[in-house]
């Protein structure tokens, strides 16, 4: 659960950036990285 917590502190704060710059693309239940 450990090793979990420190990739999710790093994976959300990306995830919020590239939304916030409207990089995310979503298509029903998938997410795609728009560069």
């Amino acid at each position: 659960a450990e090793r979990v917590l420190k990739e999710e502190h790093i994976a959300y704060p990306m995830a919020i950036r590239l939304f916030a710059e409207g990089r995310l693309k979503i298509e029903g239940k998938r997410v795609k990285i728009l560069f």
